[in-house]
């Protein structure tokens, strides 16, 4: 923005504008097509690691979707799920089926990448700390959702609760 002298930065407002045009002429371009063939084979089928192994490829759609729609499903339930669908309750089916399906799909990609990276042990395969960490860390996460809804199934109070709400 400058030819010496103090460098001005950009201001707030002059960012926002120069994302939004930017943005704005992707999508109205002849691009558009092209940014939408990439979002969906890309990023959603993610078709690169399909051409590089098949085991990977479902470990990291178990873990992207089975992740993802649980964070819409249950994670943002009050603000996305309940107001996608008027008859929305999470004790109900098919939404507790849905919950419970993307859980087993986390832990089958994360049984998938335990197994690739300690039993497996394919050649040209680099584990470091923060992919243990990771999985450990997603793991403990699956691993309390589904203590925490066996508590909640074992509870008295729970279910009396269940009863005088329903």
């Amino acid at each position: 923005r400058h030819f010496g002298g103090a460098v001005k930065p950009f201001t707030f407002s002059e960012r926002l504008f120069a994302a939004a045009t930017g943005i704005l002429s992707t999508l109205f371009s002849g691009k558009a097509l092209t940014l939408l063939k990439v979002l969906v084979l890309d990023v959603l089928c993610q078709r690169r690691i399909l051409k590089e192994s098949r085991l990977r490829w479902v470990m990291h759609l178990c873990l992207f979707w089975g992740f993802t729609l649980l964070l819409l499903m249950h994670a943002l339930e009050g603000i996305l799920t309940s107001k996608v669908f008027e008859d929305y309750a999470a004790t109900l089916n098919p939404f507790l089926f849905l919950r419970n399906f993307f859980a087993l799909l986390v832990f089958v990609g994360i049984g998938i990448a335990v197994y690739r990276r300690f039993i497996q042990k394919a050649p040209r395969f680099f584990t470091n700390a923060m992919d243990r960490y990771a999985l450990i860390l997603l793991a403990v996460i699956m691993l309390s959702g589904v203590l925490l809804e066996g508590a909640k199934i074992g509870s008295f109070e729970r279910y009396f609760l269940m009863v005088t709400d329903y």
